[in-house]
């Protein structure tokens, strides 16, 4: 066995793989931004490593006799980081909400999935900047206002800092007003104003959805400048820019009337009031803070210095997709009728002649409802499926209306985003957005924004009701002569945690992901010859022109692709990471089961003992293992004969949930080296739901190995380099693209890693190998890193990025670094404070959305909490 593959196999003996580190569960929400704090730094002792031949994949490798710790000094004149380690690394993570559970005797520490429903990935969004060589002290209220953009930055050569700092828009400040002020809390149906913790993101009924901005970030750094900038991003909001200084936010990206949202809940109520008999039923609901489709990756044009973002609306029928979740609704509620009406008994292995009459009822509903669905869409009442363009220049705040455009098909049809817009790319000549793997189900949400009660009651009455069918009708095959009076069976009272009650059928509600991802591929040159907005549009708003977009598919699913800056002869190269079997916006639930073994013969699952059981429910919010080992592809898109060329790259033992991507950014012309870090596979970490809803998706033979054998006997998370190089010439006889993974790290068992960061090495060259990567590594069932024994690992780790399978050269890490989940990053090469938008009035972007608010007495409530709360606090952050 070569060292190369050597470092990419499990460190420790198959049976005893580690489960997934419950430290990752727990984060700190204290900020440090005032005073950074100054990080550990553990250098490796090579001497030793090498006199013991320890393999730095094995859990030996984090040995505290294999590193020596440095700890800053003031009268130390230079810390044991290289003179060519610097600039800015920001890593953006989730740190749970108001409603997070916060552990015993801590002032700081949340576990933000405890509820079980909840996902790692939501939450309030967390910086964390990290700096080489230098501490960055934010500037002083009057050093702002007089606009001075030079931060205090002490030097501290050879040695990192950190500073963290939670993002707070004008919705944080209103959940926080909610959550803590009495006044409020007076309100009439104050439970529907209140925010609400919904999976990947919180919701208040009458308000609208917080905008978290926990997911990328987008560096803006012009050719013909040297300022560098950062907007910060996720999928349900407008983008914000930064302060790289400060980590304060500056101003969004448009303003509040450039954007329009997901779902029309306005036009919606105002239609369903006017019919009879309804008018009471339904109060306007116009939301100040409404969801928002867009991407977490809008892209940046440096020669152009113009930032592409997409903005999408839905109709019912995309919303709901009835024609994907009916089969695994009728299967739940199925499986739900049984429960309830036979608690005591196992479901019976097939559905009897009562069932499927009920079945058949409920095909019909169903039926009817996407008819109904289908003919609310077509008249536009709730929404239509439209997809929009925006440029935007970062000079002023608003989005130019002759900026817009309406991205349709080549026949000019509507494009509808079913998932979402989560990946974009660039070229020099396009424009490419995706309708990626994270999608949005009511599974999700329905539990957090219903009435418990009142939905608890009417579910109640209905299965009640088809009990009483089932157990009448099933006495019609009973023999006559022995006539047994008729029993009517009711189901249990509600317990008080109506969650765990009832989300056994809200999991029916899910549906897979599509097995494969819609490209559309924008022109530019179309924008520059199609000027802006025409005509007023359904929403009351101006109805931009129309480009036409290439669609392409490629397969399987994807959530991340790059693509080369340069498109000869009008070829599109992406480099994509295939996850098959694997949606980021699915997690480990309360009620989730096991999967004990794989039955290749039946394509069943066999639950898993409930000792198990226990293991799973412990690690809520956590993704699931993949049902199928993920790709690295490379496809060539011809924009001239529509044709699309594909190389694939699979390791099953190494590409185990493919997660996060990095690259020298001076190679993105012609990418020929990605880095790409996957999370590696867990014991006794697959469910039976996710194996419901991709087993068909999936060849048996690959579900049988995933399963049986490499999810039982556990892969390591893992960080690799792999040679994507691809050849365009027409003359060319050599195979297109070259795939390879050219160097590869394992982390020791236990450890996950996460958010890798190429970082150049100070002296420049081009080289896709000449710098360093940082990401973040967690370890340990601890969730506690201050403690003496027993404590969480939370560390980043520095390697070379030419010689990942040594290992990482330098571990960082401080007792009061308790970092959570986290997702992406960006580095810039120094700091400082962006121009001032003078444009941007926070009262001006929210006035019209305010004054539209219904009925009276409601805006009055609402109008007060900005004025007392959101808006002081808003301004004075700024």
């Amino acid at each position: 066995m070569s060292e190369e593959q050597e470092t990419r196999q499990p460190a420790s003996n198959p049976s005893s793989w580690p489960y997934f580190p419950k430290a990752i569960l727990s984060v700190s929400r204290k900020e440090h931004y005032h005073q950074p704090l100054s990080l550990h730094i553990d250098s490796r002792n090579n001497e030793s490593l090498q006199t013991d031949q320890v393999n730095p994949s094995s859990a030996n490798f984090l040995n505290p006799k294999y590193w020596q710790r440095h700890s800053f000094d003031h009268a130390q004149e230079h810390g044991p980081l290289p003179d060519d380690l610097k600039g800015h690394v920001f890593i953006i993570g989730t740190a749970g909400s108001f409603d997070s559970q916060r552990i015993e005797g801590t002032d700081h520490i949340y576990l933000p999935t405890q509820d079980g429903w909840q996902h790692i990935y939501s939450g309030d969004g967390m910086i964390y900047r990290l700096d080489f060589h230098s501490a960055i002290l934010p500037l002083s209220r009057e050093e702002n206002v007089s606009q001075t953009t030079t931060p205090h930055q002490v030097e501290h050569l050879g040695w990192a800092n950190l500073a963290t700092r939670l993002i707070k828009t004008p919705d944080y400040y209103a959940d926080l007003a909610l959550e803590t002020n009495q006044r409020y809390q007076n309100w009439p149906n104050y439970t529907q104003s209140m925010f609400k913790d919904a999976a990947l993101t919180r919701l208040s009924i009458n308000l609208g959805g917080r905008n978290y901005l926990n997911t990328a970030w987008l560096p803006l750094k012009p050719k013909n400048s040297k300022r560098e900038r950062l907007l910060v991003t996720w999928d349900a909001g407008r983008p914000y820019e930064i302060d790289p200084c400060s980590l304060v936010l500056v101003a969004p990206v448009g303003l509040h009337k450039d954007w329009q949202p997901t779902f029309d809940l306005t036009g919606l109520a105002r239609r369903l009031q006017n019919l009879p008999g309804l008018s009471n039923l339904f109060s306007i609901t116009s939301h100040v803070f409404p969801m928002i489709l867009s991407s977490a990756h809008p892209v940046y044009d440096e020669y152009e210095d113009a930032v592409y973002i997409i903005n999408g609306t839905k109709s019912f029928n995309s919303l709901l997709q009835i024609s994907r979740l009916a089969p695994y609704f009728k299967k739940g509620f199925l499986q739900f009728l049984n429960l309830r009406a036979n608690p005591e008994q196992d479901p019976p292995a097939k559905a009897s002649w009562t069932d499927q009459i009920l079945l058949a009822l409920l095909s019909v509903i169903l039926w009817i409802s996407q008819i109904l669905f289908s003919f609310l869409s077509f008249l536009g009442i709730g929404g239509r499926d439209h997809l929009f363009l925006y440029r935007w220049h970062s000079d002023q705040t608003a989005i130019n209306p002759s900026e817009k455009w309406e991205v349709v098909d080549e026949q000019g049809r509507p494009i509808a985003i079913y998932q979402s817009g989560h990946q974009m790319a660039l070229t020099r000549d396009y424009i490419i957005i995706s309708d990626s793997s994270f999608k949005f189900v009511l599974a999700d949400v329905l539990p957090s924004l219903l009435n418990p009660q009142d939905l608890a009651k009417n579910i109640r009455s209905v299965v009640n009701t088809a009990i009483q069918i089932k157990n009448l009708t099933s006495k019609l095959s009973e023999p006559l002569p022995i006539p047994t009076p008729p029993k009517v069976e009711t189901i249990s009272e509600l317990p008080e945690d109506f969650r765990s009650s009832w989300q056994f059928l809200f999991s029916f509600l899910n549906y897979a992901q599509t097995p494969y991802t819609d490209i559309y591929v924008v022109p530019r040159s179309a924008l520059n010859s199609i000027s802006g907005s025409v005509a007023s549009g359904h929403l009351g708003v101006s109805s931009p022109q129309k480009i036409k977009a290439h669609h392409f598919r490629i397969e399987p699913e994807t959530a991340h692709f790059l693509a080369n800056y340069d498109n000869p002869d009008h070829k599109v190269v992406l480099h994509v990471g295939h996850i098959q079997g694997l949606d980021p916006a699915e997690f480990v639930n309360r009620i989730d089961e096991a999967v004990g073994h794989y039955c290749l013969d039946t394509n069943t699952a066999q639950p898993a003992p409930e000792a198990i059981n226990q293991h799973l429910h412990a690690r809520p919010g956590v993704l699931a293992n993949s049902m199928a080992p993920n790709q690295i592809g490379v496809w060539i898109l011809d924009l001239k004969t529509g044709k699309p060329e594909k190389v694939i790259l699979a390791e099953d033992d190494t590409f185990q949930l493919l997660a996060f991507f990095t690259l020298n950014e001076k190679t993105s012309d012609q990418m020929s080296d990605v880095y790409w870090n996957c999370g590696g596979a867990w014991p006794n970490h697959h469910t039976l739901n996710h194996f419901d809803l991709y087993k068909n998706q999936i060849e048996p033979k690959i579900l049988d190995q995933q399963l049986n054998r490499i999810a039982k006997e556990g892969r390591p998370s893992s960080l690799l380099r792999v040679s994507q190089v691809v050849d365009l010439d027409p003359c060319s006889t050599a195979d297109r693209a070259k795939l390879k993974i050219a160097d590869c790290y394992a982390f020791p068992p236990g450890c996950y890693s996460s958010s890798p960061q190429f970082v150049p090495k100070a002296e420049g060259g081009n080289d896709a190998t000449h710098g360093y990567i940082v990401c973040v590594v967690v370890a340990t069932d601890n969730w506690q890193t201050d403690q003496e024994e027993d404590k969480k690992l939370s560390e980043l780790w520095i390697f070379d990025a030419a010689y990942l399978s040594q290992g990482p050269l330098y571990r960082l890490s401080h007792p009061q670094l308790n970092i959570g989940p986290t997702l992406h990053t960006a580095w810039l090469s120094k700091l400082e404070s962006p121009p001032p938008r003078t444009d941007y009035d926070l009262r001006a972007d929210y006035r019209e959305v305010l004054e539209q608010l219904e009925p009276e007495e409601f805006k009055k409530r609402v109008q007060d909490l900005f004025e007392q709360d959101v808006f002081p606090n808003a301004i004075a952050q700024q």
